[in-house]
């Protein structure tokens, strides 16, 4: 009778621990995916940010080349070059948002989008689980200490599986 009591208590306490990880998989699910979403608008809001200044630079720089004295251009030819590198630049600076755009679209197809967020899940499953373990064998030394502070036997495996 007490076995069977022990048993019922088990598959309760087996049943609410399936349930948690199911928990744990739907957190893990929404997590990825705002993670995936956040991650896409960061990365590429940042690559645009850097390949425009990369852009502005060798346009100033080749200005620079074209305007120098030493480059010893007639003032027709400097002034053409500041115009022509002028609405360059310009025209650079208002398409960063529909590269900006493009790019996020690309990476936010379902297909591309599914593949991040696995990775992402992937990733940060193997970082709870590690952290699982960390935390089980803290758990199990600090009992230890524990009883033998208490001057208490450990329990063998057997008993621990009981628990």
């Amino acid at each position: 009778m007490k076995q069977k009591e022990q048993l019922a208590a088990q598959e309760q306490k087996l049943e609410e621990l399936t349930l948690k990880i199911e928990d744990v998989e739907t957190l893990l699910d929404d997590v990825s995916d705002v993670a995936y979403d956040k991650a896409v608008e960061v990365v590429t809001d940042k690559v645009r940010e850097q390949t425009q200044l990369e852009d502005l630079k060798v346009i100033e720089d080749y200005r620079k080349n074209v305007t120098s004295p030493k480059a010893k251009n007639s003032p027709e030819v400097v002034r053409l070059a500041n115009t022509i590198l002028g609405r360059v630049r310009e025209r650079l600076l208002q398409s960063a948002g529909k590269i900006l755009k493009t790019v996020q679209t690309a990476l936010m197809q379902p297909e591309v989008k599914q593949a991040g967020k696995e990775q992402i899940k992937k990733k940060a499953k193997e970082s709870i689980m590690d952290k699982l373990a960390k935390a089980k064998i803290n758990t199990a030394r600090e009992n230890r200490e524990r009883w033998e502070r208490e001057g208490r036997i450990a329990p063998t495996k057997k008993q621990d599986m009981e628990l």
